[in-house]
């Protein structure tokens, strides 16, 4: 068996891209279409959610989830606030699993990982993320633990965001 990397030190940097996605969603891109930023309280509220739903269902139940809230839009600038957080979350949390630290458990996804692209592949998302599942005890727990501490780091630098936001300074 491979030896198990950092997981501490992979999570900090997935949440970290995650975050600062959601960070210049909310600060440098221009209002949605529906007149609205992305706020850092949705981006919490959407990283509990998932955070909720891996602990108490697994990954399979998260990567679902990810996939419901991140709606149908395939184009990024006129997806709704939670759809982008979603898009963005699915994006990170795949690439986690391709890090090559994590290559010699096998689970990284083949295909495109630009949020963007989420919605394009749902199934295919999905497919993926059952084979992890399946993969075996050990590696559905690492997956599972990884994701877990991922998304409460990108929970804490949302709360941060806001924070920081209502204070009139930057996280």
């Amino acid at each position: 068996m491979t030896a198990v990397p950092n997981l501490d030190a992979l999570a900090a940097r997935a949440a970290e891209r995650m975050s600062n996605a959601i960070g210049e969603i909310c600060e440098k891109t221009p209002k949605r279409p529906d007149g609205r930023r992305v706020k850092p309280e949705e981006a919490d509220t959407l990283f509990t959610k998932a955070l909720a739903m891996t602990q108490e269902s697994g990954v399979y139940a998260a990567c679902i989830f990810l996939q419901y809230r991140s709606g149908e839009e395939e184009k990024l600038e006129r997806a709704r606030a939670e759809e982008l957080v979603a898009s963005h979350a699915l994006s990170a949390l795949l690439r986690l699993l391709a890090e090559p630290a994590l290559r010699g458990f096998s689970l990284g996804y083949g295909g495109p990982l630009e949020p963007e692209k989420m919605n394009r592949q749902k199934s295919d998302i999905r497919k993926h993320m059952a084979r992890v599942a399946e993969s075996g005890l050990e590696q559905a727990l690492l997956v599972k633990q990884l994701w877990e501490q991922t998304l409460i780091y990108a929970r804490y630098i949302a709360r941060g965001q806001k924070k920081a936001r209502a204070l009139g300074e930057n996280a």
